[in-house]
């Protein structure tokens, strides 16, 4: 069904030492496992776009359409009770369809004033799809809006109950110089993809479209308890250090995007059930600190670098391991030849680095590497079984 151009919903509301301070379960990380179910191969997606309502931060979602970004929010932001709107870019698009139109009766009375209260200032999760397809002078119009959460109208400042706007693309930006403003206000930066694995997407097939969860959480105690989390010293230091790292490696980084870097790390720390941050927490900063996607890996390296030496290394296997298996020639069943060939020799690499992985410290990183790279040594090895003519008993 086709999607109109402004769609408004109220919703309901509904190695470092281990810190061993602890906090009540969180209502938004079980909201965070219900919805696993609902999304496959989402799970780093929903928990970082978790940390980013918790701490009041805007999103950017890169990624191809129908792979559900504005599905995922608006379950979002009925679960936690919080008022939605979205809005479809466009060139042609004005801030007449933001903010709303001109008030005729104002006008008659000399005053520039708008119909604002069915539009984004008036709603507490934003979602623009297509935002880059938007011309500059419009966007333009957001800064304030997405930065002091003030909406200018005849004159008057006008406070937003806006928590958090979530922009979407199947594009980057063309232009830094004129679109850079806005897009350094996306704190967290996200790339969602068609589903990989062959059994989830035979799920996502098979089940109804994702509903609500039901999960009673109070959004307001969770920010609230989540500003309270405590960021000690050694974790500050690392922060800093990382700072100087990003930088040194010729990364560029706003200083407001690095003080949003604290409140994603107490998010961070929250959603682990604890009142206390760790160096661990500082594993979120992989979804902000890049401008473009390609630059994920390097910057997950200089956080590891300074959070987990070891998990450097299993950053660096991991992303090996993933080259590996894109690298493969597409299976054709009609001549599976080039496939064949080429798919024993990855399987040796991915079980060389399978070793390599079971040797490090134990460590949530390392445990995600391992993880994923299981799941990449089973997806070779069912596309090699199906090459063969085989049948595959977990299809």
């Amino acid at each position: 069904m086709a999607r109109s151009n402004v769609t408004a919903i109220a919703s309901v509301k509904a190695s470092a030492p281990v810190a061993t301070t602890s906090a009540p379960a969180s209502g938004l990380a079980a909201l965070c496992d219900a919805l696993d179910a609902s999304f496959p191969e989402r799970h780093s997606v929903i928990r970082a776009v978790a940390r980013a309502f918790l701490a009041g931060e805007h999103v950017f979602i890169l990624g191809e359409p129908g792979t559900g970004k504005s599905l995922l929010i608006r379950c979002f932001s009925q679960a936690l009770g919080l008022s939605y709107w979205e809005c479809l870019m466009g060139r042609f698009t004005t801030p007449e369809a933001l903010f709303g139109p001109l008030s005729i009766p104002g006008l008659q009375n000399d005053r520039f004033t708008r119909a604002w209260q069915n539009y984004m200032p008036a709603f507490q999760v934003v979602f623009l799809d297509e935002i880059w397809k938007c011309n500059p002078g419009c966007l333009n119009t957001l800064l304030s809006i997405t930065n002091e959460r003030v909406f200018h109208d005849d004159g008057k400042a006008i406070r937003c109950p806006l928590n958090t706007m979530v922009t979407a693309s199947n594009e980057l930006p063309e232009s830094e110089s004129e679109l850079g403003a806005i897009y350094d206000r996306c704190a967290v930066r996200l790339v969602t993809e068609y589903i990989a694995d062959r059994e989830a997407f035979k799920g996502l097939i098979s089940r109804p479209t994702p509903t609500v969860p039901a999960v009673s959480i109070d959004f307001a105690a969770e920010q609230a308890a989540c500003r309270a989390v405590t960021v000690p010293d050694d974790v500050m230091e690392a922060l800093v250090d990382l700072r100087f790292s990003v930088r040194d490696a010729g990364f560029k980084v706003s200083d407001r995007k690095w003080r949003a870097c604290v409140g994603l790390v107490k998010a961070s720390a929250h959603l682990e059930g604890r009142t206390e941050a760790t160096k661990d927490d500082l594993d979120c900063l992989e979804d902000v600190l890049w401008r473009a996607p390609e630059e994920r890996t390097a910057i997950s390296q200089l956080i590891q670098k300074i959070a987990n030496p070891a998990a450097a290394k299993a950053v660096e296997d991991l992303d090996n391991a993933r080259k590996l298996v894109a690298g493969l020639p597409t299976l054709d069943m009609a001549d599976p030849k080039a496939f064949s060939l080429a798919a024993p020799g990855v399987n040796k690499d991915l079980s060389d680095i399978a070793a390599r992985l079971a040797k490090y410290p134990a460590g949530k990183k390392v445990a995600e590497a391992i993880k994923e790279v299981e799941v990449l040594r089973k997806r070779v090895r069912v596309q090699s079984i199906r090459a063969a003519g085989l049948p595959v008993d977990d299809e």
